[in-house]
């Protein structure tokens, strides 16, 4: 396991750096760790998924008041010995919160857009605002691989700027159940709902476009992803999303507990399933030690590259 990013202060101070290998937690080498005390615990709907869940998002997860041990290799081979402390789940998710919408333009003409959540429109909003410079880029590169998601009509309404004529990109289907059918041992069928995109009024960006895509990228983030690879509008370039989209139904459990359950079951706009396996890229790129060391983006250069 390698730290993709340092955003406390305090460790930094304490010598912690992206590009540090983690190599045991409290004194246990970190994969027994992972495997002993967070992997059982995380549920998951593909193997990726697992991974990132296990390793991005709990394995140091635990009582704030124990502290955690860390034994860490850097890029000299020389290993440290490091002392830190658990914080609220709220603190952690706000010094990790960035802004939903990042653009830039890259050397070359190219449109760099991150969409890093659909929790809400202000996405949407924000490209709609920055479209008529974005327009005239030579090539687009979307970055969601960091988007959990959020609303799917939101990821829509950008792609929908991509789209030249009204094209079907998803389907999906929720069980229709009768109890009367359930009594009369009758099959119960499912309900499907086919989607479309509408052009929009202004000209349509005609130019070059990018997917990014990680574990990561999940929920109504993978319906963009779903959506663009549908349409066959571009690459998609990284890893395999997450692999589970479908509207959650929260149920609270005793004892103060919480489940989701999805209630219908995605697909790309021809059927094809990716839930349970996620949607595969056109390019597969992982980030590389060295990369991450150098402050290199291994996804984002490859995509650069892939410009005609």
């Amino acid at each position: 396991m390698t730290i993709i990013g340092v955003y406390d202060e305090t460790l930094s101070a304490k010598g912690i750096k992206t590009g540090m290998e983690v190599l045991r937690v409290n004194n246990i080498p970190v994969k027994a760790y992972a495997a002993r005390y967070i992997a059982p615990y995380q549920s998951a709907s593909t193997e990726q998924d697992r991974q990132t869940r296990t390793y991005d998002y709990a394995l140091l997860s635990g009582a704030l008041h124990e502290p955690i041990q860390l034994q860490l290799r850097d890029a000299t081979g020389k290993t440290s010995e490091h002392t830190i402390a658990r914080v609220k789940s709220a603190d952690r998710s706000a010094r990790l919160r960035v802004p939903s919408f990042e653009y830039r333009m890259l050397p070359g003409n190219i449109a760099y857009v991150a969409l890093n959540t659909f929790g809400n429109d202000s996405c949407a909003k924000a490209f709609a605002a920055n479209y008529p410079e974005i327009s005239k880029a030579k090539a687009i590169i979307f970055d969601v691989r960091n988007n959990g998601g959020g609303n799917t009509s939101v990821g829509w309404a950008i792609l929908n700027y991509l789209a030249n004529t009204p094209a079907l990109v998803h389907t999906s289907y929720t069980r229709d159940y009768k109890p009367t059918h359930r009594a009369w041992n009758r099959k119960l069928q499912p309900s499907l709902n086919r989607s479309k995109l509408i052009p929009p009024d202004k000209t349509p960006y005609n130019g070059q476009v990018i997917v990014l895509t990680s574990a990561r990228t999940f929920s109504a983030a993978e319906d963009f992803a779903a959506a663009f690879k549908t349409m066959k509008r571009g690459l998609i370039i990284g890893e395999a999303t997450g692999g589970s989209s479908g509207q959650p139904l929260f149920i609270t459990l005793p004892g103060n507990g919480n489940a989701r359950i999805c209630t219908k079951r995605d697909m790309l706009g021809d059927g094809t399933e990716f839930v349970g396996v996620g949607i595969q890229p056109d390019k597969i790129v992982s980030a590389t030690l060295k990369d991450l060391r150098n402050g290199v983006d291994t996804a984002l250069q490859a995509a650069i590259k892939s410009i005609q």
